[in-house]
Formats: C-alpha cells, sequence, structure tokens
C-alpha cells in the first residue's frame, strides 16, 4: 500500500530538486575554471575581436583598430562648480549634464557645467530626469527644451 505524504510536502520536494538542479547550473557557469581566471581581462585590456582572436591562436598582438574606452562624467546640481580642467587633465573626455527634472526643477550650476566642460574641449551633452507620475512627457520634454539654457 503506498504511503500518502502531504501535497505540500511533495512540493517542497519538487522544487527542492528543482532548486538544487538551478543552483547546480548557476555554479557551473559562475565559477570560472583557473585557467579561465587567467584569460579574463583587465580594464583597459579588451578589444573588438579578442573572442576570435583567441579562438583562432592569436599571438597575443591587438589588432589595429582596438576599441579604446574614452573616461567621461555625468554631472548635476549635486556636484555644484566644477573644476572642469581638472577632469581634463585626469583623462575625462566627455560630459552629461543634467538640465531639469519632472516640470519643478532646474539644475542651478548648469551654465557652470554645460558651458565650463565645453570650454576645455569637452564633448558635451544635456539631459533631463523625467518623473512620469508627475506630468506626461511631451509636457516634460517642453519643459527641457525651454529650460535647459544656452543650447547650441
Amino acid at each position: 500500500m503506498p504511503v500518502h505524504r502531504p501535497a505540500t510536502t511533495r512540493r517542497r520536494t519538487r522544487f527542492g530538486a528543482v532548486g538544487t538542479l538551478l543552483a547546480a547550473l548557476s555554479l557551473l557557469f559562475t565559477l570560472p575554471s583557473a585557467a579561465h581566471a587567467a584569460d579574463v581581462p583587465q580594464r583597459g585590456e579588451a578589444f573588438m575581436g579578442m573572442g576570435v582572436a583567441a579562438h583562432d591562436g592569436d599571438t597575443g598582438r591587438p589588432p589595429v583598430d582596438r576599441a579604446v574606452q574614452t573616461e567621461g562624467v555625468d554631472v548635476s546640481g549635486h556636484q555644484g562648480n566644477v573644476a572642469w580642467s581638472t577632469l581634463w587633465n585626469s583623462g575625462v573626455k566627455w560630459a552629461y549634464v543634467k538640465a531639469t527634472e519632472g516640470t519643478y526643477y532646474t539644475n542651478p550650476y548648469f551654465a557652470q557645467q554645460y558651458n565650463g566642460s565645453y570650454n576645455v574641449g569637452m564633448i558635451r551633452g544635456s539631459y533631463h530626469f523625467a518623473t512620469p507620475d508627475t506630468t506626461s512627457g511631451a509636457t516634460q520634454a517642453n519643459y527641457f527644451v525651454d529650460h535647459g539654457g544656452g543650447w547650441s
């Protein structure tokens, strides 16, 4: 005669097996082998096509069209007046400046941040922090355009 187990016991057992399987699979895909860990490139050492080059037995020399990361910053009113020449000299070459938020906020440092980044030679842009729970996207887009400062 079969033993009757409560449904919760069977369910726990079934999910326990699935959970164990998922945990084992996640370990398989997340734990690098010693050889693989040594192959992971450090910041700035990766380049386009490096996986193909490794697969094809590359000699270790990077291809001619190596991709390089360009450092940049995102600033807002929280940073106040920014020392742009200091950032430029540290390797920062682009900036995005928060101009507005919702239909109720304009960055009081926008002019210094937007023009200052440009004056040292940075590529620059500005952005609006949307608050979809307050007004429509069209209303906020108009607010951004109207309050962005001296657009160029």
